[in-house]
């Protein structure tokens, strides 16, 4: 009875890794298309400005771009390289041509753009980023009212 428990929990075992081998491909494609379609972005509307905060973690910010592309429109690009050198355990670097065991991280490039219901001040967006996320703070542009009189 243990010996057939025994060969029953190893083929089961085995079973269960070659359907997750064939899942992971699948699954690193559903996770590559889905980070790099866009960065998670939150957006909050206060009274002079537009606050928007991407999540970027990785990234150097070399590698970030952000423009105006209109009066109501700031697009942020970006793109992630992939760096194939390891670090062992003992602080030496592997050749570039060591295969990885896992390969998990997402690298390629990124497009976004934002459109605001009202006109931005492109002179005074600030930008900062830390711990990556990418803090961009978009005033917006003061607009006048004047009265025209009706003769």
């Amino acid at each position: 009875m243990a010996l057939r428990s025994l060969v029953f929990n190893d083929a089961f075992r085995d079973m269960q890794r070659a359907f997750s081998l064939l899942e992971e491909p699948l699954h690193r494609t559903m996770t590559a298309a889905s980070r790099f379609s866009y960065p998670p972005t939150n957006i909050k509307e206060t009274d002079a400005s537009y606050e928007l905060q991407a999540e970027l973690p990785g990234f150097n910010k070399e590698d970030i771009q952000i423009e105006q592309t209109d009066s109501r429109s700031l697009l942020l690009k970006g793109k992630q390289k992939h760096e194939n050198i390891q670090t062992v355990a003992d602080g030496q670097e592997t050749s570039k041509d060591a295969p990885w065991w896992t390969n998990e991280r997402v690298v390629g490039a990124f497009s976004r753009s934002f459109s605001f219901p009202a006109n931005i001040k492109g002179e005074g967006i600030k930008a900062t980023y830390k711990d990556g996320v990418l803090s961009i703070n978009v005033p917006k542009a003061d607009i006048t009212v004047k009265r025209i009189p009706i003769e």
